[in-house]
């Protein structure tokens, strides 16, 4: 009796660091910064993005994307996000995409740049797995997709 008590605590205790160790873990935003030679910054969302990106995305606006001119202003606009899940072997994969748009104007040049795009990122889990892991995954990605952004915007203005 006392070794199939402890037996069983013993793979009781496996299993559990186990688990814990399979665990998804989330993933942060790069902290490389955007600087223009403007003075003002602004942002806009369409109805498209849920409120959790929306959040993600303008903390990192507020804190990345950094201004240092004496005149004009950037405007970023973010729109048509979409969020995809497909069913793939043993687990799902998403697929998200957000459009967006970027301008810079600087009154004292007369100059305007417009920069267009579209981002889309990819993640997926398989075997077993929980909605708070598939919740993580969907930040993690939502996150991936900021980074590419930034990534691709870095450099244009």
């Amino acid at each position: 009796m006392v070794k199939f008590i402890n037996f069983s605590s013993f793979i009781l205790i496996f299993l559990l660091i186990t688990l814990k160790t399979f665990a998804l873990e989330k993933n942060q935003i790069s902290e490389d910064t955007i600087k223009f030679n403007v003075v003002e910054k602004a942002i806009s969302f369409d109805e498209s993005l849920p409120n959790e990106f929306i959040e993600n995305l303008s903390k990192w606006f507020e804190n990345r994307v950094k201004v240092s001119g004496f005149e004009g202003d950037v405007f970023f606009e973010f729109f048509d996000y979409t969020h995809n899940t497909e069913i793939i072997d043993d687990g799902k994969k998403i697929i998200l995409s957000l459009s967006f748009s970027v301008t810079a104007k600087n009154n004292t040049l007369s100059n305007k740049k417009i920069f267009k795009g579209k981002v889309s990122n990819y993640g997926n889990i398989q075997g077993s797995f929980s909605l708070n892991d598939f919740d993580v995954l969907i930040h993690n990605t939502q996150n991936q997709l900021i980074n590419n952004f930034a990534k691709n915007i870095k450099g244009k203005f």
